[in-house]
């Protein structure tokens, strides 16, 4: 059987992924059920899949990079050391404000792919 679904507006493929997974849990399928995404979702799934690998990958080329450019072991680790705390202090305001909010914010940036409004910038 093929079951099909299309996302509402401004929703995740992410969190429609993880709705059906927890409604397939909830209806308790035999084993010999099986199901799996096509299409744009299995491809998602499939970005999903070596991400922590990449961002590995991402942290040891910035490592060297680092410690190249510092002749250093120590400093590399010290600077890579404040990433999650630049990275809190980032997204912690985003977490609270509506999407017009955000344009408004953000109006400066020569692109701002999110927003919808166009924004007259005199500076």
């Amino acid at each position: 059987m093929t079951v099909s679904f299309n996302l509402a507006p401004d929703a995740a493929l992410g969190g429609a992924i993880t709705a059906i997974e927890k409604a397939q849990k909830d209806l308790n399928m035999p084993a010999s059920v099986q199901h799996g995404f096509q299409g744009t979702a299995a491809s998602f799934e499939g970005s999903l899949s070596n991400e922590g690998l990449l961002i590995l990958a991402a942290l040891a080329a910035v490592y060297i990079v680092l410690g190249i450019l510092y002749e250093s072991f120590i400093h590399p680790i010290t600077i890579l050391s404040t990433l999650p705390s630049a990275g809190v202090v980032h997204c912690w305001p985003h977490h609270f404000q509506t999407r017009s909010q955000r344009c408004r914010d953000h109006r400066h940036h020569f692109a701002d792919w999110h927003c919808q409004e166009k924004w007259n910038y005199d500076g």
